[in-house]
C-alpha cells in the first residue's frame, strides 16, 4: 500500500531551531519537497494573530500544492508550536474534508501518541478516506505567474473563516488568482485579530469555485472544468438506445451530480432512475401499400399510442436475449402478431407492418323474373367500397335483400326484373384501396313541369300607377275594340269628376258666407269711440312722481380723490381731502359696511373704475344683514393699517368671512 502523490513533514522545535523531526515519501518518488526552504516559521506565523492557537498554510509550487497545520505541542507545550505539512503532487486533487481529516489523524498520531512512522501515515490517510489512486483535476494543477510581470511576490496574506464547512471550501479550492501574488496564505479563524502594529494585507474576496466534472461510463458532459453558476449539460448514452439529456447548474442540488470538494461527480443512469428508450418509426400499410388510419399496437402486451408515426420501445421491451412481440389489430384486416429478437429491434430503423385484408365469400342471387334466379359464389375483401355498398343493401343500383342463415354466411336476393327500377345510389364514401375516395354524387332534383299547375304564390304589381288620360291612343291604331277602351275610359276619370263637383260646391259656399257677413254687420261711425285718458305715476304720498335728479358735478377735489381712487391699488387716507374722500376713510377705520356702500365713489355710476374696490363694496353690501356681517366689519378694520389700506389684502380679508347663507341678494345702492 502506497500513496504515490503525498508527501507528509511533521517540523517543530529542536535545540533552538525549527527542524523537520520525519517525512514520509512514496516509494518511488523522485519529486524534493524541499520542506526546509519551503516552509514558514512555525511560530512567527502564529504569533501574528491576538489568541490564535493554530493555524493554516497554503503554498504552491511546480511540484504541487502545501497545506500545513500549525498547532501547538498540547501533549509538551515546552516544545512551542509543531507544524504538519502535506504536499500533493501537481495535477492531484483531494476534497477539503479528506484534508481536515489527514490533519485530525496525523495530529494525534504525531502529537498525543507520538508515532513518527509510514506505517501510522498511511493508517491515518486511510482513516481520512484518501484514495490510493490520484484524482487529476485540472484545477490543482500549478499556475505560474503571467509572462512580462516581473513584481515580486508579497510575503504573506491572510484570510479568515467562520466555520467548518467554509474552511473546508478553502481547502477544497486551494488555486485562486489572488493567491499568486504571495508566497504563502495564512488561513486564521474570523474571532483572530492581527497584533498591534503588524501589517499583512486581508483577502477578502470569495470563493472562486472552479469545478472538474468527472463521469462514469456512458455519461458525456458538456465541460470538464465550470464554474459555479455555469449550466451543465449531461448526456447519457446505451447502445442501441437513444441518448438522454439532462441540464443542471452548477452549485445547485441535483439528482444527477454529487459535489466533493472541487469535484463533480456524475451519478450513473441506475443511480438517477433514468429509463433509455429506442424510438423507430413505423409505417402500418395493407399488403398492396395502402396505408392505414385506424389500427392499434400493442407491444409485448402493453398497449401504444398510435397518435404519433413511432413507437417507444423501452429497456424492458428489449431485454437480452428475448424476443419481442409486436400485435397490430384493424378492422375488415387480419390480425398481426410477429416475434422479433431484441438484438435485432436494437439495430431496426424503420418498422414495416402490413396487415391482409379479410375475404368475404358471398351468394348473390341475381332474380330476373318468370322463375330466372342467377346464383353465384364470390369472394369479396372487406375493405373494398363495393363489399361497403353491397353490406347496405346496393347492388349496382339495385336493391339487394340480405338473407337470414343459421351458420351466420351472407347471401343476397337481388331483384333485377325490368319491373323493378333501381333504387337510388349509395351515395357513402368508401375508401380505395389507392387511398382516394369516390366522388360523392348529387341527388337527383325533381321539378315540376305541368302546364296546369298554378303557382300558389299570388303576384305583385309592381308597375307605377299613371293617369290612363296621358297615353291616349287613337282607336285605330291599337288591336283591340274601341268601344271597349272607351268604357275604360270614362271608367277611370268617373271619380276625379266626383271629386271637381265637390270642390266647386265647397267654394260657392264659402263666397256665399263672407257676403253674407259683410253685409250684417254695423257700421263703424255708429259706435261711441272716446280716447282713453292719460295716466301718470303717483307717488306713496299723492303727489306726482318725478325722475331722480341728476348727481351733482363733482368739485375739483372731489375729481383729485376719484382720480387717485382709481389709479392706485393701495391708498393712503390721508390723501383724500373731498367730504366724499373723508366720509370713505372713515367708513373703512370704522368698519361701516353700510357707510361704505352708499359712499358716492361707489354709488355714483361711472365714478368707481377700480376693479378691487368695486369686489370690496360688493362684499361689504352682500354681508350686511348675514351671520358674517360682524366678521367683515372686524376684517375690514384690520385691513386698515398705519393709515393705509391694500386694496388686495383687503380682498382676501373679506372673502375669508365672506356669508354663506341669508346673504344680501339686494342690488347695491346706486345714484
Amino acid at each position: 500500500m502506497d500513496f504515490n502523490y503525498i508527501h507528509v513533514a511533521i517540523r517543530g522545535e529542536a535545540q533552538g531551531a525549527t527542524r523537520t523531526l520525519y517525512s514520509y515519501s512514496p516509494a518511488g518518488s523522485d519529486i524534493d519537497p524541499r520542506w526546509g526552504s519551503m516552509m514558514v516559521e512555525p511560530g512567527a506565523a502564529v504569533k501574528r494573530f491576538l489568541n490564535a492557537s493554530e493555524c493554516y498554510v497554503l503554498q504552491q509550487s511546480e511540484a504541487g500544492h502545501y497545506i500545513s497545520l500549525i498547532t501547538r505541542n498540547t501533549v509538551a507545550p515546552e516544545r512551542g508550536f509543531m507544524m504538519i505539512s502535506l504536499l500533493i503532487s501537481n495535477g492531484c486533487a483531494l476534497t477539503g474534508r479528506q484534508v481536515l481529516n489527514t490533519f485530525t489523524a496525523l495530529k494525534k498520531a504525531f502529537i498525543e501518541d507520538e508515532n513518527l512512522t509510514d506505517e501510522a501515515v498511511e493508517a491515518a490517510l486511510l482513516e481520512a478516506g484518501v484514495p490510493l489512486e490520484p484524482l487529476m483535476l485540472e484545477a490543482w494543477k500549478y499556475t505560474a505567474s503571467a509572462e512580462g510581470n516581473t513584481e515580486p511576490k508579497g510575503e504573506a496574506a491572510y484570510r479568515t473563516y467562520i466555520s467548518v464547512q467554509e474552511l473546508e471550501s478553502i481547502f477544497s479550492f486551494p488555486g485562486q488568482p489572488e493567491y499568486a501574488a504571495y508566497r504563502c496564505i495564512i488561513v486564521v479563524s474570523a474571532t483572530t485579530s492581527l497584533r498591534p502594529g503588524v501589517k499583512m494585507p486581508r483577502i477578502t474576496v470569495s470563493i472562486r469555485k472552479q469545478y472538474g466534472v468527472v463521469c462514469p461510463d456512458g455519461v458525456t458532459a458538456s465541460a470538464p472544468l465550470v464554474y459555479d453558476g455555469d449550466r451543465l449539460v449531461l448526456t447519457y448514452s446505451k447502445e442501441g438506445f437513444n441518448t438522454h439529456t439532462e441540464t443542471v447548474v452548477v452549485g445547485n442540488p441535483a439528482a444527477y451530480t454529487k459535489y466533493e470538494g472541487s469535484t463533480i461527480q456524475v451519478r450513473t443512469a441506475a443511480q438517477t432512475g433514468i429509463r433509455f428508450i429506442r424510438r423507430i418509426p413505423v409505417k402500418v400499410t395493407s399488403t398492396k401499400g395502402v396505408p392505414l388510419n385506424g389500427y392499434t399496437i400493442s407491444v409485448n402486451g402493453h398497449s401504444v399510442s398510435t397518435a404519433d408515426p413511432y413507437i417507444d420501445f423501452t429497456e424492458r421491451d428489449l431485454a437480452p436475449d428475448e424476443d419481442v412481440e409486436i400485435q397490430v389489430a384493424s378492422n375488415n384486416y387480419r390480425p398481426l402478431k410477429l416475434k422479433r429478437p431484441s438484438a435485432e429491434m436494437l439495430t431496426t430503423e424503420e418498422l414495416v407492418l402490413e396487415l391482409q385484408p379479410v375475404e368475404q365469400g358471398v351468394t348473390l342471387r341475381l332474380d330476373f323474373g318468370e322463375g330466372r334466379v342467377f346464383e353465384q359464389q364470390i369472394s369479396i375483401e372487406k375493405n373494398t367500397p363495393e363489399y361497403n355498398r353491397l353490406h347496405s343493401g346496393n347492388f349496382h343500383g339495385f336493391r339487394a335483400h340480405r338473407q337470414v342463415t343459421s351458420d351466420h354466411s351472407e347471401v343476397y336476393n337481388v331483384d333485377v326484373r325490368l319491373t323493378n327500377p333501381p333504387v337510388a345510389p349509395n351515395f357513402e364514401t368508401a375508401r380505395l384501396e389507392n387511398g382516394s375516395s369516390e366522388v360523392k354524387k348529387n341527388a337527383p332534383k325533381f321539378v315540376n313541369v305541368s302546364d296546369e299547375a298554378s303557382d300558389p304564390r299570388p303576384r305583385i304589381d309592381t308597375t307605377v300607377p299613371t293617369d290612363p288620360r296621358r297615353h291616349e291612343v287613337p282607336a285605330e291604331t291599337q288591336g283591340y275594340d274601341s268601344a271597349e277602351e272607351e268604357d275604360d275610359d270614362e271608367a277611370h276619370t268617373r271619380p276625379y269628376r266626383r271629386k271637381a263637383l265637390m270642390w266647386l260646391a265647397g267654394g260657392l259656399v264659402a263666397i256665399l258666407v263672407v257676403v253674407a257677413v259683410v253685409f250684417l254687420l254695423p257700421e263703424g261711425d255708429k259706435y261711441d269711440v272716446t280716447p282713453a285718458a292719460e295716466t301718470e305715476m303717483i307717488s306713496e304720498d299723492g303727489t306726482p312722481g318725478q325722475t331722480a335728479p341728476a348727481p351733482a358735478p363733482m368739485t375739483p377735489e372731489e375729481t383729485a380723490d376719484v382720480e387717485y381712487l382709481n389709479n392706485n391699488a393701495a391708498w393712503v387716507l390721508a390723501k383724500l381731502t373731498s367730504p366724499m374722500g373723508k366720509a370713505l376713510a372713515q367708513a373703512l377705520v370704522d368698519g361701516d359696511l353700510n357707510a361704505l356702500a352708499n359712499n358716492d365713489y361707489f354709488a355714483v355710476k361711472g365714478r368707481c373704475t377700480n376693479t378691487q374696490a368695486i369686489q370690496i363694496a360688493d362684499m361689504a353690501w352682500q354681508a350686511i344683514g348675514s351671520p358674517n356681517e360682524r366678521g367683515n366689519s372686524r376684517k375690514m378694520r384690520q385691513g386698515v393699517k398705519n393709515g393705509s389700506v391694500d386694496l388686495r389684502e383687503m380682498v382676501n380679508l373679506l372673502a375669508r368671512v365672506r356669508p354663506s347663507e341669508n346673504v344680501n341678494t339686494a342690488p347695491r345702492p346706486a345714484k
